[in-house]
């Protein structure tokens, strides 16, 4: 299967979560590796959410979609840097990749903004 027609050509910063690090004091701690340049199709706000309100039905809560390209591999809690804003990635990014139509569009990324 190809990708399709797009290039990526947008630009951003990707930060990979790494889980169980320790501090100076030997805390488990946080952290997120080295940044690395991802070229991605592009972003844009949420869509709106055309769903009725359905009980038990699970919602994400996001400020950005950001639409990368299938060879990106991203995580829950990476961190991207788009326009000198840093995001959170919320869940798994959204895989479109497995579709009946002969080609791979890439996957959709739900991002919060890290404020303070």
């Amino acid at each position: 299967m190809t990708s399709g027609f797009l290039e990526p050509v947008w630009e951003c910063g990707l930060e990979r979560f790494t889980p169980g690090l320790v501090d100076s004091h030997g805390n488990p701690t946080d952290g997120w590796g080295a940044p690395t340049d991802v070229l991605v199709y592009g972003w844009g706000p949420p869509a709106a959410d055309q769903t009725p309100f359905e009980a038990g039905r699970s919602e994400i809560d996001r400020d950005l979609d950001l639409y990368a390209p299938p060879n990106v591999h991203c995580g829950p809690r990476d961190r991207w840097t788009i326009d000198g804003v840093v995001y959170t990635q919320i869940g798994w990014a959204e895989d479109f990749g497995h579709g009946p139509f002969g080609f791979v569009p890439g996957a959709r990324v739900n991002l919060r903004r890290v404020e303070g």
